[in-house]
């Protein structure tokens, strides 16, 4: 009958868009993981040497009394990534483990499976439709030689014909669950390892949001009293500050001087490529013209080598433009 060709048809079409288009894509899933783990633990090895190189800083930092504070940052971010390399490795092992093994070994069994199961549909369906042709062929000769079994005959075709149709429609419906699976299959498993990503996630989130306000105030703290060495050691003598990563309301209270009051043009052309100071300390000198004569009566009244002896030689200059390009 048309319908059961139908069936048929859309059955074998199941069972082949399983064994060459899915069981194929799985078995590329498969090779992409396992490219991903790769670049994935090189990622994992390379942040690791990274934050043992910020570690290192942070313990140099350590041994200073001005960047004491700043130095146990330092140290507290790389104890923060390890934790977060720690439990991101939990979701390399799921993915590695539950989801491109799991995968492997399925896609490797399921090629049999599927296969087999193909085959024995065809022969079946093939052995019943023969059967059924011969019994209709039976009848038509039964009919045409007035067989007194011709009623036993028709009976016997049509319960063929019944069992016939339900076998294909119940293929189909296998054959439709076996596809359904698979992609169930793919899903559920991917499923399972975003439930392990928002766990990681989570715990990540907690952990930084913890963290990083307190490492903002902490550096917003040690920013004033880094602006001179002389206030430094004013700090470090009043025995408050870089222990605690705070001023006291004192300090605060003190006028703001740029790096222009104590060092030469060289020194704070260095200071202002690593860390900026905020506007109304940089901006500090404009409204105060007093001052300004005051720091270029000196080197103006000097003859040109008193000028070359006070920055420093000129190669030294040159050497300080070259590293400000390099560091751009």
């Amino acid at each position: 009958a048309p319908e059961m060709d139908l069936s048929y048809r859309s059955t074998m079409s199941i069972y082949k868009s399983i064994l060459e288009q899915f069981n194929p894509a799985l078995e590329n899933l498969v090779y992409l993981g396992n490219n991903y783990l790769r670049a994935f633990h090189a990622l994992s090895k390379a942040a690791e040497v990274y934050f043992k190189a910020i570690e290192k800083i942070g313990e140099q930092a350590l041994q200073s009394s001005t960047s004491h504070v700043l130095g146990e940052i330092l140290m507290q971010m790389s104890d923060t990534q390890r934790l977060l390399s720690s439990d991101l490795e939990v979701v390399a092992q799921t993915f590695h483990v539950d989801l491109l093994q799991h995968m492997e070994k399925n896609t490797k069994m399921d090629v049999q499976f599927i296969s087999e199961s193909q085959k024995q549909y065809e022969l079946e369906y093939q052995r019943r439709a023969t059967t059924l042709d011969q019994c209709m062929a039976e009848l038509w000769r039964m009919e045409r030689a007035r067989d007194k079994n011709v009623r036993e005959m028709k009976e016997n075709v049509m319960r063929l014909r019944l069992e016939m149709q339900a076998f294909v429609s119940e293929s189909q419906r296998e054959a439709e669950l076996e596809e359904r699976r698979r992609y169930r299959f793919l899903a559920e498993k991917h499923q399972l390892l975003y439930n392990t990503l928002l766990h990681f996630y989570s715990r990540a989130r907690g952990m930084i949001q913890t963290k990083a306000p307190q490492w903002k105030e902490q550096l917003e703290a040690t920013r004033n009293p880094s602006n001179s060495h002389s206030q430094s050691l004013l700090t470090a003598s009043h025995g408050q500050g870089y222990p605690s990563g705070r001023l006291t309301p004192t300090h605060l209270e003190m006028p703001q001087r740029s790096l222009g009051d104590f060092a030469p043009p060289v020194t704070r052309n260095r200071s202002s490529i690593f860390s900026p100071e905020p506007p109304e300390v940089r901006l500090s000198p404009q409204p105060e013209p007093p001052r300004r004569p005051l720091r270029r009566t000196p080197s103006a009244s000097l003859p040109p080598a008193g000028r070359a002896s006070r920055s420093g030689s000129p190669g030294e200059a040159g050497g300080e433009e070259e590293g400000q390009r390099r560091m751009r």
